[in-house]
């Protein structure tokens, strides 16, 4: 497993994978800086710790995780049917299976590394603005916060990578991801009431404020998430292993 680790790692030098990661981390930092100056800047208003990170976070969940996380992840899949290379599989002495886990595991641990890297980053960044040490349970929650994050980050990119193998292409994780953005937005602003906690998207959205919805309906979110991902994880791992690599 550590070669095919090392291989996967090595194929995405030099591409488009290295610059969607940069951006993924550098956007919501750059955004929580520029708040953090303008909230300084603003009267003689302390900083406050309990609003700290809320709108960075936000915007991680809403846009930037679920689409670029996506983009990664139907890149690194999508790569071999696009360039033609996937027949080199039956020249591996590796099977299958542990091709795709490979790339699962190389996915999901730069989303759990890149939401810590995020949020470290974030705290220092508050740190310079504040007129005191964060609070104990601020860096317990921001903790937990960048945890769940993950976890459900890595739930969608199942979501995107099936759609990516079934078509293909990387446009189609793509797209899948913005489609399910643009229903959890849609939800957002709409009066469907705590079942919205069921669309997957909508659930990764308000993961770092769940508690403010009915624990029926977080429970019930929990176990679509958790059983869409096991679904998608399931089929994009058949489809992997059963593609007719021929591309007819």
């Amino acid at each position: 497993m550590i070669t095919i680790l090392q291989t996967e790692l090595l194929k995405l030098r030099r591409t488009m994978v290295q610059w969607m990661s940069i951006c993924v981390i550098i956007i919501p930092i750059v955004f929580n800086f520029i708040y953090a100056m303008l909230s300084s800047s603003m009267g003689n208003a302390s900083f406050n710790w309990n609003t700290a990170l809320i709108y960075a976070n936000f915007l991680l969940t809403v846009l930037i995780a679920p689409i670029f996380y996506a983009g990664i992840a139907s890149y690194i899949f999508s790569r071999e049917y696009r360039e033609g290379t996937a027949e080199a599989h039956f020249t591996y002495p590796y099977k299958r299976t542990s091709l795709f886990i490979g790339k699962m595991i190389i996915i999901f641990l730069f989303i759990i590394l890149s939401c810590f890297i995020i949020f470290s980053a974030n705290l220092i960044i508050s740190l310079f603005f504040a007129d005191s040490p964060p609070p104990t349970l601020f860096i317990k929650i921001g903790f937990l916060n960048s945890i769940k994050i993950s976890v459900t980050q890595c739930v969608l990119v199942c979501i995107t990578i099936l759609a990516s193998l079934v078509f293909r292409n990387i446009v189609a994780g793509i797209l899948t991801a913005v489609i399910g953005c643009s229903t959890a937005i849609a939800m957002l602003f709409s009066a469907v009431g705590d079942w919205q906690l069921l669309n997957p998207y909508f659930f990764s959205m308000v993961v770092t404020d769940i508690q403010n919805y009915d624990y029926d309906y977080i429970y019930l979110g929990i176990g679509v998430i958790i059983i869409v991902g096991v679904i998608a994880f399931l089929s994009a791992l058949h489809i992997y292993k059963n593609n007719d690599i021929t591309n007819k």
